[in-house]
């Protein structure tokens, strides 16, 4: 049993535990500035009307969570996406923490950690073009847990 000196005592390393969960949203969940650039489908997809349109979704992801992996989905695989964070205070400093391809899971991820009392979090598509479609996105991250009691 590995012990640790963390924060407010002593603690024993076999009873933390990190659990996996997920954020996820359907493609009608994505916004244009343009909403006539857009339209929902009733299967709950996102289908563009015009080319070169950048979507974005809100994600809410719980504070202090470990990013682990993103992808989204839809039905061009020449178009990318980007998981990105902006400061909430004045819609600055707008970072890239991964991305990809459409259809393409990516577990290169970088400020992995969520602040949500500093930044907010989006997935953002590149430009997509006519009768493309969003069908969703998919964040993978832990949030740790304090399993066992303090020595």
């Amino acid at each position: 049993m590995a012990l640790d000196f963390g924060k407010g005592g002593l603690f024993s390393n076999d009873f933390l535990s990190s659990e996996e969960s997920f954020w996820s949203s359907g493609g009608a969940q994505f916004v244009s500035s343009d909403f006539t650039d857009i339209q929902p489908t009733a299967e709950g997809h996102l289908q563009v009307n015009s080319n070169n349109t950048l979507c974005s979704c809100v994600a809410v992801l719980p504070q202090g969570a470990t990013v682990t992996s993103v992808a989204c989905y839809g039905s061009e695989s020449d178009e990318s996406f980007t998981l990105r964070r902006t400061k909430i205070t004045d819609g600055t400093d707008s970072q890239s923490m991964g991305g990809a391809n459409l259809n393409i899971r990516t577990e290169d991820i970088t400020y992995t950690q969520v602040d949500n009392s500093q930044y907010m979090y989006y997935v953002r598509t590149t430009g997509l073009d006519d009768t493309d479609k969003i069908y969703g996105a998919i964040i993978e991250f832990t949030v740790g847990q304090l399993k066992g009691i303090k020595i």
